[in-house]
């Protein structure tokens, strides 16, 4: 299901505040469907990772520069920057 930035932002914030720590210690990206397995398999042993599919590239854009620069919270390392890009992942850094 496609979420607006709004929804995805409140269900960020959500899931950090009901998962526990600091802002600063979680990690934001965005990737395509196709990395989403990858990255997914990747952090297997994280259950603080969510994924939000967004209503375009460009929201999933504005979502993670959002979490970046109001609230620090870390880029992640394998987020992706094609232009297909539309789905926005958080996690907890260990």
């Amino acid at each position: 299901m496609l979420e607006t930035r709004h929804g995805i932002i409140s269900s960020i914030h959500h899931h950090i505040k009901g998962y526990g720590g600091r802002y600063h210690e979680w990690c934001v990206g965005i990737c395509s469907t196709k990395d989403r397995e990858f990255l997914h398999a990747r952090q297997a042993d994280s259950d603080s990772l969510i994924f939000r599919k967004a209503q375009s590239p460009e929201d999933a854009q504005s979502v993670m520069a959002y979490f970046i620069y109001i609230y620090q919270l870390s880029r992640a390392a394998n987020s992706s920057d094609n232009g297909n890009s539309d789905i926005v992942f958080t996690y907890k850094a260990d």
